[in-house]
């Protein structure tokens, strides 16, 4: 029975779910995250967005079941390696995909649930097709992040900025173009010509390898914009204080990208950043320094 139970956690990849925390983002940034109303809203939300999530994974699986035989890596997947049967992840799709707008219709709203199905139906529509078009698969990647920060703004009625769209995009989009390049490097690093079902070539990694981090200081670049804003200036007390959080973003985007040209990061960053120390270390000083900069008055901005 547990290894039974391991064996689903893996094929609806559970260790993905920590990308789902997103939904929790406006509750951070609008500096309501002791208010305990708007945190079990944004945990309704979460746990929609992990079964919806799961059921597009089992989805994908079964979409690439033949290529992930043949990688050497993807191969150990339950679909790919046998231990979770076909029929099985057939039923259990639109089950997950079923109860989780259930959820949402019935605790949230129906906009939420609107919201929701979009997901579900870009995520679906990235694995039946879009995944193999080249740059556009990434622009969905992101989108699909951005999505859960809308999300979390309408589960829990706060103001999702343009702002904070615009960061994230740039962010993620930097984090979706890692993850190409790293599943490029290691399909290279194996002998491999092109990427399989994705459309690229091992060329198309040097102007990945460009593209990514200036998306990423891109987003740094936004929040410097930001920190001069009316916006921050009406949100935050100093909003000066928020420069602190720039260095230690270009420290983190660098840091990533150095690590995946390494070798060190194979495939997805944000499973990687999720247990990677650094990034906690980083996570908690960024969450310092808007806190002290949304306490502490009397610093010019």
């Amino acid at each position: 029975m547990i290894d039974q139970i391991k064996v689903l956690g893996r094929a609806v990849r559970v260790r993905h779910w920590v990308k789902n925390l997103l939904v929790f983002v406006p509750v951070f940034t609008g500096h309501e995250i002791t208010n305990p109303s708007l945190l079990w809203a944004g945990t309704l939300a979460f746990a929609t967005f992990c079964l919806a999530a799961s059921g597009a994974y089992l989805y994908n699986d079964l979409r690439d079941l033949e290529a992930d035989r043949l990688h050497r890596t993807k191969r150990h997947r339950p679909l790919a390696a046998g231990t979770f049967s076909v029929s099985n992840a057939r039923i259990l799709i639109p089950i997950l995909w079923l109860l989780s707008l259930g959820i949402a219709w019935v605790t949230l709203s129906p906009m939420f649930t609107v919201v929701l199905l979009i997901y579900i139906g870009v995520s679906g529509l990235y694995s039946l097709v879009l995944k193999q078009l080249v740059l556009f698969d990434v622009i969905l990647l992101t989108s699909m992040y951005c999505l859960r920060i809308i999300a979390g703004g309408i589960a829990t009625g706060l103001f999702v900025s343009s702002w904070l769209l615009a960061l994230s995009m740039f962010f993620f989009l930097s984090l979706a173009l890692l993850k190409r390049y790293a599943e490029l490097r290691e399909n290279v690093g194996n002998g491999g010509v092109a990427l399989a079902g994705r459309g690229y070539l091992p060329e198309d990694a040097e102007i990945i390898r460009t593209v990514g981090p200036v998306s990423g200081y891109l987003s740094v670049f936004l929040l410097a914009l930001y920190i001069n804003s009316d916006q921050a200036r009406t949100l935050y007390e100093s909003p000066a204080l928020l420069w602190f959080a720039a260095p230690l973003l270009i420290y983190w985007i660098t840091r990533l990208w150095l690590l995946t040209h390494r070798g060190v990061v194979k495939e997805d960053a944000v499973l990687f950043a999720s247990h990677d120390p650094i990034t906690y270390v980083v996570a908690v000083l960024v969450a310092v320094v808007v806190y002290v900069a949304n306490v502490m008055g009397g610093v010019a901005s």
